[in-house]
């Protein structure tokens, strides 16, 4: 499955009314106008994030965290003690955020549909022109 990049906006948008329409450049280096998403394609939604590495703290008890600055395994380690919070669900309150681009599957919040991909031109007569896609959710953690 592949990723799609949203803002805190279109996130915001996707949360409240479970769809969202996004403006996607199409390619002006090639001269052929192809859509980068096909209806129906599942996306997982990456965002603004950071990862905490959090341990059981045996002289106080409970659990004792920090920010974890490792580089980020493709995969769910299975005896995981990384913990995955969003920008957008304000779960950060400081601290360096991750930039969306390096998310990896496993810890999307998110995953929406592509309901449809139409050309739009900005204006008439303009050869450069947009994707306009329409997401719709398909599903979302329980603790989003």
């Amino acid at each position: 499955m592949r990723g799609i990049v949203l803002n805190k906006k279109e996130i915001t948008s996707l949360l409240d009314t479970w769809k969202v329409t996004i403006f996607v450049p199409s390619d002006t280096k090639k001269k052929i106008l192809h859509a980068l998403y096909k209806k129906g394609e599942p996306l997982f939604v990456k965002e603004r994030f950071q990862v905490v590495s959090c341990w059981e703290d045996t002289w106080n008890g409970g659990l004792d965290c920090e920010i974890y600055t490792g580089a980020l395994p493709a995969e769910k380690p299975e005896d995981s003690r990384l913990v995955v919070l969003y920008d957008q669900a304000g779960q950060i309150e400081d601290g360096p955020r991750r930039s969306p681009v390096h998310m990896r599957q496993w810890m999307s919040r998110l995953v929406v549909c592509v309901a449809s991909v139409l050309p739009f031109w900005s204006r008439p007569g303009v050869r450069k022109t947009h994707w306009k896609i329409r997401l719709r959710l398909l599903s979302m953690m329980d603790d989003a």
